[in-house]
């Protein structure tokens, strides 16, 4: 199994509960972990599969053990506002006080994240510590046009346009393109309540079954709907899969809810589903946000994906330099930048921030090889900046908190633009290169390299 797990691992992640069963009757080790030290309890309180948590603390599990980055399950059920979880795991004697490699208690994960029901529920149990949470904000102004996710990268240099098309596109495996993705469709239902209707092909290379374990392991699975054909399925079959959807799309129109239309790796389902689809259904007036995640090369994609008006890919550079979201600051695009439809101090910005990356993008092969000497004077500063800014434009998800420590960050618009203008005028020269890695603003910046 991949990370390390076990079988155990695989029936707590599924819910399969008569593999477990079949494995507890064989007395496995119930405390055996994977690569990062989650042992199975953990796995099951992740992705919210109470009756398997249930049955492990029935056959003993330790409710009370850590993974390497020294989570107990109660800080997981924290992290995620799993009320039913928390309750299973706190009346099967599940410690409150027990703090991760952060110094955190699952209670300062709940109060960081504001999920009111958690606190309370810890609060009840004796649980006092806790912090003070940033309030998440979005941009006043741009909300008519703009989706704003709280990633700065994309936000700055790919803004999504509501009811427009969206491509999240790359050749390349190990980037966290599905990172990437999955978290935006968790911000998009936080942020602006959006539903996401999924739509794929089972092949030999991604079924369904990948997709829920995807979603559930994102803790996305309650506002993501799958529906999904085969590669061989008929034309008719495939007919009946877009009618299923846009069925489904009426419903959510119909509650008052805004969705997303999500199109896995195949283009002749996002064909149909624009054309023959969007283009005749009662949905077309509504807030209809369309996204297809495919393979393909952005510069050489194919004519059907060439009028996007948001354009996502990514950069193998700065995902081996654990540069995260690895998103390609020079090749995203957006046709709110490029049509001037958002505020000119972002054009500006987007701009003068892509020409300093650009730049170093060239010298950088010299740089590695000679170091900054030979590099012309004029563009010492216009290197040293364009990498704080590659820096700064690197920010903690939701979904990874277990394995970085790291609480997710939304950050504004205007934050993330006051941030690169700060460092593009120099205003950053002074800290060091590090500091700028997985904050939200040049404030914490400053307080890093201080404590540092």
């Amino acid at each position: 199994m991949p990370l390390g797990g076990t079988a155990l691992h695989w029936a707590a992640v599924t819910g399969d509960e008569a593999l477990l069963e079949f494995l507890l009757s064989r007395n496995v080790n119930l405390e055996t972990g994977d690569r990062d030290g989650w042992k199975p309890l953990h796995t099951a309180v992740w992705t919210e599969q109470e009756a398997i948590a249930k049955r492990l603390i029935a056959a003993g599990v330790n409710v009370n053990a850590s993974t390497d980055n020294g989570h107990s399950p109660l800080h997981f059920a924290a992290m995620r506002n799993y009320d039913g979880v928390a309750k299973i795991l706190l009346e099967a004697g599940a410690q409150i006080d027990l703090t991760d490699k952060m110094n955190r208690t699952p209670m300062d994960w709940a109060a960081l994240k504001g999920f009111q029901s958690t606190i309370e529920l810890l609060l009840g149990r004796r649980a006092e510590r806790w912090v003070a949470r940033s309030k998440v904000e979005g941009s006043p102004g741009l909300a008519g046009i703009f989706l704003e996710t709280g990633i700065k990268a994309i936000d700055l240099f790919a803004p999504l346009v509501r009811g427009g098309q969206v491509g999240i596109l790359t050749p390349h495996t190990n980037v966290g393109s599905f990172v990437v993705l999955t978290e935006l469709l968790r911000r998009m239902h936080t942020l602006h309540g959006c539903e996401t209707i999924c739509l794929g092909l089972d092949d030999e290379n991604f079924t369904s079954r990948d997709m829920r374990l995807l979603i559930a392991d994102a803790g996305i699975r309650p506002f993501v709907s799958l529906i999904f054909g085969n590669v061989d399925d008929s034309l008719e079959r495939r007919r009946a899969i877009l009618e299923e959807a846009l069925t489904k799309a009426n419903d959510l129109r119909r509650d008052g809810k805004e969705f997303l239309f999500l199109v896995l790796h195949h283009l002749a389902l996002y064909e149909a589903l624009v054309t023959e689809g969007l283009a005749g259904a009662s949905i077309k007036d509504a807030a209809t946000t369309t996204i297809y995640f495919g393979g393909e090369t952005v510069g050489a994609e194919p004519a059907i994906l060439t009028d996007l008006d948001s354009m996502i890919t990514f950069d193998l550079h700065r995902a081996r330099k654990s540069l995260y979201p690895a998103v390609d600051l020079i090749n995203c695009r957006s046709r709110l930048l490029q049509e001037e439809q958002t505020t000119h101090a972002h054009q500006k910005i987007a701009s003068e921030a892509r020409r300093f990356l650009r730049r170093h993008q060239d010298l950088e092969p010299l740089i590695e090889s000679r170091g900054i000497e030979p590099v012309p004077d004029n563009d010492h500063k216009i290197v040293e900046r364009a990498r704080r800014l590659d820096r700064f434009l690197t920010q903690p998800f939701y979904w990874t908190e277990p394995w970085t420590n790291l609480p997710g960050l939304h950050v504004p618009l205007r934050e993330t633009l006051e941030g690169c203008r700060a460092i593009l005028k120099g205003e950053g020269d002074g800290l060091p290169e590090e500091a700028f890695c997985f904050v939200g603003n040049l404030s914490t910046a400053r307080v890093k390299a201080k404590q540092s």
